[in-house]
């Protein structure tokens, strides 16, 4: 891993979606395991966060952790949401020894931004609220006003921007952001905690697996329709579903009234320990969602040695070779990812040369190690351009003088 040309102090602003499950929801997750690496790299990192826990992820003792009270009430809106984000600034702006703010969420990085004076905001987004509009799953009217405030601040406002695909370079730019201030790098997982489980040969039938929040944006609804199409298509094959979220039930009601419960199983929330136990027990992984950013659970799948079958979306292009490290299909046709899936049960040699091809894939390019070493870069020009930036403001109050 790249050592920095400087050490420093970076703090991240975690807006954690469930104040007890620090590093486990949301966006959390990124910030716990980009702040890990952060600091093997060499720097001082500070996470602060409303968390109600102090069971903090595994292996993270030396990051040093800010927690604060928020009110519950700022969860419930865009405008309750700006003054969580105030509140976390407000209890580390004592702290003067930070060099740069470190955020993954629009949220964080507008407001950080706005109020942040003196030290810059690097901001890592895997979202972008215009793309999320311009999909199937809009946000409400509200929702989306302040979202859309929030982002035009981020894009403005913070000295860089890293996305993690060309996609969502496209629509910072969109938003405001100048080209120049943004770098495209992949979105980091801990590779080594799935590839190093090897993947149990597979049985004559085909493990599906499908893990993500069962919420709108994820299309989970559609696990029945996908099961529909493999057995028309004469598939023999189990799918596990993972996850939770507020269409469970109803999903789950689906299958039963199309009698699929023998074939699709439900496993809720599986913790993220756990999980690659879960990855390397199936043979094929399908994703759904039409919008939003590079998902973890696509890399994670990838480094298991799982083929990818998924809709061509949230800049998956950038990740994985059609064909070769798996398979991109159009947004919403449920039957090409069906059709592709019994290609693979027809062709077990195939199947595994992709499932290969994945794994490789994933471990060069999508480990912290090498996604930090490529952050590193970029932080030593954002430290540079601010320090230039702080002795044109002193030449030009000299010059007032």
């Amino acid at each position: 891993m790249n050592k920095p040309d400087k050490k420093l102090t970076i703090t991240c602003i975690d807006n954690v979606c469930d104040p007890a499950k620090p590093g486990a929801s949301g966006h959390s997750d990124i910030i716990w395991e980009a702040g890990e690496y952060l600091l093997k790299a060499g720097h001082r990192v500070r996470i602060v966060g409303d968390y109600t826990t102090n069971n903090f992820p595994y292996g993270h003792e030396r990051l040093e952790v800010v927690p604060f009270k928020s009110n519950p009430f700022y969860r419930r809106n865009g405008l309750g949401r700006v003054l969580h984000v105030r509140t976390a600034y407000k209890r580390v702006q004592s702290y003067k020894d930070t060099d740069l703010f470190f955020t993954t969420d629009a949220f964080s990085a507008g407001v950080t931004a706005r109020l942040s004076k003196q030290v810059p905001v690097l901001f890592l987004t895997p979202a972008n609220i215009y793309q999320r509009q311009a999909s199937s799953y809009k946000l409400d009217p509200i929702a989306s006003f302040f979202y859309r405030l929030v982002s035009h601040d981020a894009a403005k406002l913070s000295r860089h921007i890293i996305a993690t695909s060309r996609d969502l370079k496209q629509w910072w730019i969109k938003t405001g952001a100048k080209s120049e201030n943004i770098s495209v790098i992949p979105l980091g997982a801990n590779i080594e905690a799935f590839a190093k489980l090897q993947s149990k040969p597979a049985p004559e039938k085909l493990r599906l697996l499908y893990v993500a929040r069962f919420e709108g944006g994820n299309n989970p609804q559609l696990l029945v329709d996908l099961a529909l199409h493999l057995k028309k298509l004469q598939v023999d094959f189990e799918l596990s579903a993972v996850g939770a979220g507020s269409l469970l039930e109803s999903v789950k009601e689906d299958v039963v009234k199309h009698k699929l419960d023998n074939v699709i199983k439900f496993h809720g929330y599986v913790p993220y320990e756990e999980l690659p136990t879960v990855y390397s027990s199936h043979d094929v992984f399908v994703f759904m969602r039409e919008a939003g950013g590079p998902p973890r659970v696509v890399m994670q799948a990838m480094a298991s040695g799982l083929a990818v079958v998924a809709f061509n979306s949230s800049g998956l292009e950038d990740y994985l070779e059609t064909g070769k490290s798996g398979y991109l299909v159009r947004n919403g046709h449920i039957g090409e990812i069906a059709s592709t899936v019994a290609r693979l049960y027809q062709n077990r040699e195939h199947l595994a040369h992709i499932q290969t091809h994945a794994k490789a894939r994933a471990v060069d390019t999508f480990d912290w190690r090498s996604v930090t070493a490529k952050y590193n870069a970029v932080l030593s020009t954002v430290i540079h351009e601010e320090h230039v930036v702080r002795q044109q403001k002193v030449k030009k109050e000299v010059r007032s003088l």
